[in-house]
């Protein structure tokens, strides 16, 4: 009998890790090549036509969110105003005129944890061309590419949050 409950408690736990797994979402990051634009995407449809259009450079996985809410996780939200994307954590109670939020549904944890990385940010002073990066020299590069190009002071925002690193490819 012990052997029997042995083998269902562990077939238990394969269980609640794997369903764990599951609300784990994959954040694309693409880049426009003729603009200085990133798009950070969940929908595999989306992610599939970037990767055919010219124009587009597939930058990869910026991490993996939560395709659901809990504690404390904060929505990762995705707005367009016009051609281009904008980005929030937390999205203004008033909006910028002619910026729509679209449904993007994927949380983000707020603050610091072992089995987490930081995500940093950049944007233009309005909030467009919003560049996330685990990785805070590329942050540093986007700065100084922005100023060097078009003498434009992107404003560097820091840790903006927190992501499960992306598993590399086998």
């Amino acid at each position: 009998m012990r052997i029997v409950l042995i083998v269902i408690c562990c077939i238990g736990s394969l269980s609640v890790a794997h369903a764990e797994d599951e609300k784990l979402i994959p954040i694309h990051a693409f880049r426009r090549k003729t603009a200085p634009e990133m798009v950070y995407t969940i929908d595999t449809e989306e992610i599939a036509r970037l990767k055919r259009t010219d124009g587009w450079e597939d930058r990869g996985i910026l991490g993996l969110g939560s395709a659901k809410a809990g504690e404390n996780l904060i929505k990762l939200q995705r707005a367009h105003r016009g051609r281009w994307h904008v980005f929030y954590t937390k999205a203004p109670a008033k909006l910028p005129t002619g910026t729509e939020v679209e449904e993007f549904d994927v949380w983000v944890w707020e603050t610091e944890r072992e089995d987490l990385v930081p995500v940093y940010g950049t944007s233009l002073p309005d909030w467009r061309d919003m560049v996330f990066s685990t990785d805070k020299a590329k942050i540093k590069e986007a700065v100084e590419e922005s100023w060097n190009a078009a003498k434009i002071k992107r404003l560097d925002h820091g840790v903006m949050f927190y992501v499960k690193p992306a598993k590399p490819k086998e």
